[in-house]
């Protein structure tokens, strides 16, 4: 027991039991067998929790970019022969179940760039060496875009950008790739971008605009987070997700359901878990025993940090809505099993340390 963090998988429990807790009460109500799915999932999740895990990190890592190559493949698959579920194409049929092949591209990015930067520490000032990082991370990104999913697209830059603060990258870089980010935004809002996505960004910035269309689903989310109270309405007794005025109420917005049959206290416990996990993973990246294994941990952080931030931001009306689920807590089986994997490769981190001390 001294080889995992007991503080840190503890934590991960708690936000696992909530997830499911909340996908019982909806599916009780819906009739939807959810929560079965969601324990299937689990199951699943913890093998790879343990295959992460198990084996040395850094025999692991000697795998990326056959792992890297493996995911863009079937990035490119989604493209061709994924069904179009809502005007986007994300999820590929395996035996029987719908893979979502973005949740392990960003594994494979964590993975990749942890060890590009590792090898390259001394290096990274050099122009050329970031732009070689830049293209790992860019294949998978505009792949990702053409589904069309934004938000895991920036989700995916978001893991690139962090590692790249903690690499020794020169301060004019930097401010140079964020003109460049200005730049594409700008080319993005007359160009790229869908109208939808556009909408959003309006609905978010003037939510009373449209609160019957575009503004519909963070105004329902901000009053389900807020009949909740202190104390909460109780498990199945969450009046805007059981009577489905709150979309996607297993998915994008279940730290509202969430929130509203377990009140502040609830949502405070679980955000604190939140907190708590993160803090024992930055922990773990800063007694790693060599700087693969401190790459690895704080990618792992800055996606499920980011993660957590836009969805109980976009769940409250701080952020615009982007699709992005919850780790740990929203209806999904490949997010549940990939978040898991991540998991087991922090804990052979820190197993790892563990041993060096």
């Amino acid at each position: 027991m001294r080889k995992i963090d007991i503080v840190a998988m503890a934590s991960a429990a708690i936000i696992v039991l909530a997830g499911l807790a909340t996908i019982y009460s909806i599916g009780v109500t819906s009739g939807e067998a959810i929560l079965a799915r969601q324990l299937l999932a689990l199951f699943f999740g913890l093998i790879l929790f343990l295959a992460a895990y198990v084996p040395d990190y850094r025999a692991l890592s000697q795998y990326a970019r056959i792992f890297y190559i493996a995911v863009l493949l079937a990035l490119v698959a989604v493209l061709f022969w994924a069904d179009d579920v809502r005007g986007s194409q994300r999820w590929l049929r395996v035996g029987g179940f719908n893979l979502q092949p973005v949740e392990f591209a960003k594994i494979a990015l964590i993975l990749m760039l942890s060890r590009f930067f590792a090898k390259k520490r001394g290096e990274v000032k050099n122009v050329k060496v970031l732009l070689h990082s830049a293209l790992f991370a860019i294949l998978p990104i505009v792949l990702v875009f053409l589904q069309p999913d934004l938000g895991s697209a920036i989700l995916l830059f978001g893991i690139w950008f962090a590692l790249l603060l903690f690499a020794p990258v020169k301060p004019k870089h930097i401010g140079i790739l964020f003109l460049i980010m200005g730049l594409i935004g700008a080319a993005g809002w007359f160009g790229f971008l869908h109208d939808y996505q556009k909408q959003r960004i309006v609905s978010f910035l003037q939510p009373q605009l449209d609160p019957q269309g575009s503004g519909y689903n963070v105004r329902q989310a901000i009053i389900a987070v807020g009949s909740g109270e202190i104390m909460g309405r109780g498990l199945g007794h969450g009046y805007q997700s059981h009577l489905k005025f709150l979309p996607e109420r297993h998915t994008d917005f279940i730290f509202a359901s969430f929130s509203e049959e377990m009140g502040f206290v609830g949502a405070l416990v679980l955000l604190g878990a939140f907190a708590l996990l993160f803090w024992r993973l930055l922990k773990t990246a800063l007694r790693s025993p060599d700087a693969l294994g401190r790459y690895i941990c704080l990618g792992v952080v800055a996606l499920l940090g980011a993660q957590v931030t836009v969805n109980v931001g976009m769940n409250i009306g701080l952020l615009p809505v982007t699709g992005i689920t919850l780790p740990l807590v929203s209806y999904g089986g490949s997010s549940l099993a990939a978040t898991l994997f991540l998991l087991g490769l922090s804990q052979s981190v820190y197993r790892r340390s563990a041993l060096t001390l």
